[in-house]
């Protein structure tokens, strides 16, 4: 059930997507419905990092001028991609349905979300790219991205392969049993599904014993 076994991934493997891949994402994109058919979204499709850092720099310093700023924007090893090397730009054309443009481009991006999910692929949906396109680069950026005249930006998504080892240190530690009995029932179901090995560091040998295959 895709629905049911989506996640928003913050955390991937360097691996590239396929060719394959993206073409299948951006159908799905380019499948949705919208309304009255008017389609006011374009998508640009970025995989070189050097541009996905700066538009990233963008966003930290405008988001860092707001008084209400996270202090996540602080960390200098914060990037708004999660550091996924694929990411999807949704724009829209301002004057073309533009009272429907954003829900038109919610639609696709979760179009495009369940088709990464479909093949295996982790992804999760950014708003906090506007920071880029709001602040004094905004014009910069909406050019190397190509954005269409009139276009400007709604939404984007973060998509990459999923990591293929989960490490694990000491995450019991301190848990209630109720609790610790559903980390580590979360802990088996990503494991079986999604084929993931877990590398799972404690004391506590009871629960080692409980879920480890290997033990060293």
């Amino acid at each position: 059930n895709l629905f049911a076994s989506r996640r928003s991934h913050r955390a991937y493997s360097s691996t590239q997507i396929t060719l394959e891949q993206r073409e299948a994402l951006l159908n799905a994109a380019i499948q949705s419905p919208s309304a009255v058919n008017r389609q006011p979204w374009h998508f640009t499709l970025v995989q070189n990092q050097a541009l996905l850092n700066e538009i990233n720099a963008a966003c930290v310093e405008n988001a860092r001028t707001k008084p209400d700023a996270s202090p996540r924007f602080q960390d200098p090893n914060y990037n708004v991609f999660y550091h996924a090397p694929t990411v999807i730009f949704i724009s829209a054309d301002k004057n073309n349905g533009a009272s429907w443009a954003g829900i038109d481009c919610g639609i696709a991006v979760q179009n495009i979300a369940l088709a990464a999910e479909s093949m295996g692929l982790g992804s999760v949906i950014l708003g906090m790219p506007r920071e880029a396109f709001q602040s004094v680069h905004g014009d910069a950026v909406r050019k190397k991205l190509a954005f269409p005249q009139g276009h400007d930006f709604v939404i984007a998504i973060a998509v990459a392969c999923r990591p293929r080892i989960l490490i694990c240190d000491e995450p019991t530690t301190a848990l209630d049993v109720t609790i610790q009995a559903q980390i580590l029932e979360l802990l088996k179901r990503l494991n079986r599904e999604r084929d993931m090995s877990v590398l799972f560091i404690s004391h506590n040998l009871h629960v080692v014993r409980k879920l480890c295959t290997r033990v060293a």
